[in-house]
């Protein structure tokens, strides 16, 4: 059957790697951002410290996000992942759980869980891997 478009072999498996690990990647951000911002309580000692200069702790942790090109991949993954998962409908998204995140289903299998057909199955995941693409900047329309 012939989609609308197709994806290259290497960006439709790309997609779906980051698909995949989406919300291990969205965890991990979540979690290195909360790690890079100093806590709120202060930290008391006995010891005097010996160094009284100015920290400007709040723009050196956004120069570290910005600078870092590891986070930055990640939250612009992350982001357009999310923008593409906004725009799926519920039956999209069951197979998306089946088929990437839980990983027990085929695109055949998952299609008969949710009640659709093979064909109509693999055009939703190939649209969706495409809309992925498209805002991740993979593609253009």
């Amino acid at each position: 059957m012939r989609y609308k478009f197709s994806l290259s072999p290497s960006i439709k498996a790309t997609v779906e790697w980051q698909l995949q690990y989406y919300r291990e990647d969205c965890r991990q951000l979540e979690e290195l951002k909360r790690d890079m911002i100093p806590s709120a309580t202060p930290a008391y000692s006995a010891e005097p410290s010996g160094n009284h200069e100015a920290h400007r702790s709040t723009e050196d942790i956004t120069f570290h996000i910005i600078s870092s090109p590891y986070l930055r991949r990640l939250e612009t993954s992350c982001d357009a992942i999310r923008r593409a998962l906004d725009a799926c409908d519920k039956i999209d998204l069951q197979l998306i759980d089946l088929i990437y995140w839980r990983r027990e289903y085929t695109v055949e299998g998952a299609s008969l869980v949710v009640n659709l057909g093979k064909s109509a199955a693999y055009q939703r995941i190939n649209n969706i891997l495409g809309r992925i693409a498209y805002e991740m900047g993979y593609v253009s329309v």
